[in-house]
């Protein structure tokens, strides 16, 4: 936490600014939940179906089962 914090410091960002990508279950925890960082996770690399819904469940609406749809989900992020 206190890495990602001088990182947002460091850069003059805000966290609102920020979008991480992540792909398990520690970085929902981590970024999303302990930074207030908002997370797209990524599960076409996550083999394990019960961690796919464990992310579901802790990232509502921001999977990404493929690299296209991640595009696709930064694209939209972007224009907001």
């Amino acid at each position: 936490d206190k890495k990602i914090e001088n990182l947002i410091h460091d850069y003059g960002v805000e966290k609102k600014e920020i979008i991480y990508i992540g792909d398990t279950v520690a970085d929902i925890h981590t970024m999303h939940e302990k930074a207030g960082i908002d997370l797209l996770s990524v599960t076409y690399c996550q083999p394990d179906e019960a961690v796919k819904l464990e992310m579901e469940r802790l990232n509502p609406g921001n999977l990404c089962p493929d690299v296209t749809n991640l595009r696709k989900r930064l694209f939209e992020l972007l224009k907001q």
